[in-house]
């Protein structure tokens, strides 16, 4: 079963990801704020995390450093949203992926199936 945690503070960005996931995907979790991730990421053991780029007081980019530079967590693959292109940015703060939004659910499938 795999495990999926959101993290957006677009209530309506998550509630959609957590709607839509469970149907290719086990498990989804959905938090609005980085702190909650990382108080959870010991108890749900992911198996990817979504990032919202803006975050209310953070940016997705710095949550995604934070992870990735534990080394319990180096290698859990990471998407960040964007509204940015991928061209705009030019560090990816360590994600193994990223995808600018809106993006299609479709793109964001095959996305997933292939980092899992």
């Amino acid at each position: 079963m795999k495990n999926i945690i959101v993290i957006s503070t677009d209530s309506n960005l998550a509630e959609t990801l957590t709607g839509a996931l469970p149907y290719n995907f086990t498990c989804a979790e959905a938090f609005e704020h980085p702190d909650q991730l990382f108080a959870q990421l010991n108890r749900l053991n992911p198996d990817l995390v979504i990032i919202d780029f803006m975050l209310d007081d953070l940016n997705g980019g710095g949550t995604v450093h934070q992870i990735k530079s534990d080394s319990r967590w180096r290698s859990l693959p990471v998407i960040i949203l964007s509204e940015f292109s991928a061209e705009q940015m030019s560090n990816k703060f360590g994600s193994d992926a990223m995808i600018k939004k809106p993006f299609n659910f479709t793109e964001l499938d095959t996305l997933i199936k292939q980092l899992l």
